[in-house]
């Protein structure tokens, strides 16, 4: 629905927004790259999604499914980040 569409939105903005104003040592600057990455990600798939809802149409249900793949594989590559690995090891 387009309420849990904008949920998604709220969540993912709030998201960014927590990665954005946290400093990262330097030597885990690439994985908050990685994390802002995949919340703006997701951000965009949200906004995809609510589009694709308002207005369906194969196009934007196309867009919707391409921006929300490119989020999960950017998800995965920070899941994927040697130290998260290190994290999940404790």
């Amino acid at each position: 629905t387009s309420q849990q569409a904008q949920q998604a939105l709220d969540l993912a903005a709030a998201l960014a927004n927590q990665v954005d104003v946290n400093e990262a040592p330097s030597a885990m600057v690439g994985l908050r790259e990685l994390s802002t990455q995949a919340s703006v990600d997701y951000g965009e798939a949200s906004t995809a999604t609510a589009r694709w809802l308002s207005a369906p149409s194969s196009a934007n249900l196309a867009a919707a499914n391409a921006a929300l793949s490119k989020a999960r594989k950017d998800r995965a590559a920070l899941e994927a980040n040697e130290w998260l690995k290190l994290e999940k090891a404790k």
